[in-house]
């Protein structure tokens, strides 16, 4: 996920009732902070100069590590929210701001699959998915064959 490199821009993953980025505290955050995953990839924020004026390296985008999982049946959003609101261009037009997030739908029977490798404590992936299919075609070949 990366988010517009506004200064005081922040966004907050919210999966039903529960933040993801909270305080050691247990108290919650706006989320992370926009010069940790500016969008679009590597944009220079407002605020990202050193004391001698050279650009300051950012990161690419934020990997949620441990990823998430969002189970059926389950509400989620991102949530922007700045400290310094959005300055608005010269001829007054309004600024933006834009928040991307790259995740992976797994639905129909891949949905069950995924499912299944939660419950086996495997992570959930595309090759995974693959594999467990994989599994299962062959349990059934053999099965035949007998």
């Amino acid at each position: 996920m990366a988010l517009s490199p506004n200064q005081g821009g922040n966004v907050q993953l919210s999966i039903g009732t529960t933040d993801y980025f909270v305080n050691p505290d247990g108290t919650t955050p706006d989320g992370i902070p926009a010069e940790m995953a500016p969008y679009p990839c590597g944009a220079a924020s407002s605020n990202n100069t050193a004391a001698g004026g050279e650009n300051i390296a950012l990161a690419p985008s934020f990997v949620l590590n441990p990823p998430v999982y969002v189970l059926p049946g389950q509400k989620w959003s991102m949530i922007y929210t700045s400290s310094q609101g959005i300055g608005a261009g010269g001829g007054n037009e309004g600024g933006t701001a834009a928040v991307m997030v790259s995740y992976t739908l797994y639905d129909g029977p891949d949905s069950m699959i995924a499912n299944k490798l939660l419950e086996m404590g495997v992570a959930v992936s595309g090759s995974n998915v693959d594999w467990y299919k994989q599994q299962l075609l062959e349990k059934s070949i053999q099965e035949e064959v007998q």
